[in-house]
């Protein structure tokens, strides 16, 4: 298939009428095992806006468009999640998987979204369209009858169901996430969606939950039950949250006591960077890493005048940014920067920095600092604009166990 006919594709929103088209498209890319024609077996959840690419009747490519807030230094931004994105492979290999992304970064920079995240069935793949590796967590297992903590009996455990989740969750919640980088904001249809009901967690199953109460609300925890690949029954903590250390031993001792209906636990990222360290025999915990979402700033422009600074900066630096994939990014910005803000203007000035898209982006979240960048030769700088770029992207911890 030649360009021309590339470029009568059409990018829509998805009516109602190609609804099972849709339906298909997602079955055959996530649960092909259940053969063609089962748009009813889809537990996906109904979030978001569909969106296509359209030819002639026929859907090229589809996916969903879901637009939130995610926290940066205590400060919330739009950003544009991109889920379920599929092209058939009767259509793959012919530009329109591209031109797809193209037409989604347009839709959302008009709109006002500046960042967009992803999570990649394949990294690869994502990074030639300038996404980057957003954060990375530590999945932690190990037997009940090794899982042996310091006892905190205190504090009552309330079961947490549909007359309560909606109040009881967005309490600690709202306390912790502010002290993270890329948690995303929860309304009542995300918290179904994606963290109590998400059916790639739990098979569409709802998970267990309960919260530690002392005077208020100080923890919470989410789990489901598994077989796993050794036939044990296994344990899987979706989220542990607390805002109190007196709640999150209380967490840790009430998952303690499952030795009679589990043989062990997986905790699928900690808020707790030492996490080993709570318990008896650490020896015993089998750690594994496993890398995050992808991010990526779309409107670059945009980006760098909204982010907060340190107030202590006075300070200017010419940044010279390249994106080969959306060529609306790629200039060269002088960034005057005072009293917590920056002022942009765009010159043609020799830059001080030099660096592509993917790699500002892992800057502006906080995942990678500038000197470990330079030290990986990942950009290009003046060295003595070195500690200015450092002050103005630290690295800042990434909430662990955010998804979509």
């Amino acid at each position: 298939m030649g360009e021309e006919e590339i470029m009568v594709t059409k990018y829509v929103k998805l009516t109602d009428d190609l609804k099972d088209k849709y339906l298909n498209m997602q079955g055959y890319a996530f649960i092909p095992e259940k053969g063609p024609d089962f748009p009813d077996l889809w537990k996906g959840p109904d979030i978001g806006e569909k969106k296509g690419l359209i030819s002639k009747d026929e859907l090229l490519s589809v996916g969903r468009l879901l637009k939130t807030k995610l926290s940066l230094r205590n400060e919330l931004h739009p950003v544009g999640g991109i889920a379920d994105i599929v092209t058939m492979p009767e259509n793959r290999g012919k530009g329109y998987f591209k031109k797809f992304f193209y037409e989604i970064f347009n839709d959302l920079t008009n709109q006002g979204i500046y960042l967009s995240l992803l999570w990649p069935s394949s990294y690869q793949i994502y990074k030639k369209l300038g996404y980057q590796i957003a954060s990375k967590r530590m999945i932690y297992s190990l037997d009940l009858k090794d899982f042996l903590v310091d006892t905190q009996n205190d504090g009552d455990l309330i079961p947490v169901n549909a007359n309560n989740e909606k109040t009881v969750l967005p309490e600690v919640y709202n306390q912790v996430y502010t002290n993270f980088n890329l948690a995303l904001i929860r309304d009542n249809n995300w918290w179904d969606a994606f963290v109590t009901k998400q059916s790639k967690v739990s098979s569409g199953k709802k998970a267990y939950i309960y919260a530690v109460k002392f005077d208020k609300y100080e923890g919470y925890i989410i789990f489901t039950f598994k077989n796993n690949a050794d036939s044990k029954i296994e344990i899987v903590v979706r989220e542990l949250l607390y805002t109190t250390n007196r709640a999150y031993k209380r967490l840790l001792n009430f998952i303690a006591g499952h030795n009679l209906q589990a043989d062990m636990v997986t905790f699928e990222g900690s808020i707790d960077e030492y996490f080993p360290d709570n318990f008896i025999h650490p020896e015993a915990i089998s750690c594994k890493q496993t890398l995050g979402p992808a991010i990526r700033i779309i409107d670059t422009y945009t980006a760098l005048e909204k982010l907060s600074y340190d107030e202590k900066i006075d300070d200017s630096i010419i940044l010279e940014v390249c994106d080969h994939f959306y060529p609306k990014n790629t200039g060269t910005f002088q960034l005057t920067i005072k009293n917590g803000q920056a002022v942009i203007q765009k010159t043609n000035d020799i830059p001080d920095v030099s660096v592509d898209i993917g790699t500002l982006s892992q800057m502006y979240i906080g995942y990678i600092d500038p000197i470990s960048l330079y030290n990986e030769n990942r950009l290009t700088i003046n060295n003595d604009k070195l500690s200015l770029l450092s002050k103005m992207f630290p690295k800042y911890p990434i909430y662990p166990t955010e998804y979509f």
